[in-house]
């Protein structure tokens, strides 16, 4: 086992572990730096991604990541910058800075985790939740389609 896999903070059934090392594996295939790379993310599961790798990283305040990323790749055009988020933050809370950074042509990676639901505020729907399945704010089915990411 890597080391890196020992300290690992995340529910057991969660896949944010093969994400984190896939993400690592892609970096490192592309033969990009650590001093070239930066990771960028904002609260909750998936921004423990930052504290598992060995370059530059950003936790930033809740939806504040693309600004952030943003800035980064403004003033160190050089850089790989790399945005991590999960469906609620971004499906459901802060879509419009993906929305106004694609508008601005940023070149920034965005990698959205997606659970189809807050499991880590106890299990509500998010705007991906497919429709008939039960969760702590739909009790009785999800009767709202959800969203598709790729028509956006």
């Amino acid at each position: 086992m890597r080391a890196w896999l020992t300290n690992i903070q995340w529910c057991p059934w969660c896949g944010d572990t093969l994400i984190l090392a896939a993400v690592k594996k892609a970096f490192d295939e592309l033969g990009i730096l650590p001093n070239n790379r930066v990771i960028v993310s904002w609260i909750w599961c998936s921004s423990k991604i930052s504290q598992y790798i060995d370059w530059y990283a950003a936790e930033t305040l809740h939806g504040r990541a693309i600004p952030f990323a943003t800035w980064v790749k403004m003033s160190r055009p050089d850089m790989h910058v790399l945005v991590v988020s999960w469906d609620g933050d971004w499906y459901g809370i802060w879509v419009w800075h993906f929305v106004h950074a694609c508008r601005r042509n940023i070149n920034i990676t965005y990698l959205v985790l997606n659970n189809q639901n807050y499991w880590l505020t106890t299990g509500q729907t998010s705007p991906t939740t497919p429709v008939w399945i039960k969760t702590k704010t739909t009790p009785e089915w999800n009767d709202i389609y959800p969203l598709s990411p790729v028509d956006l």
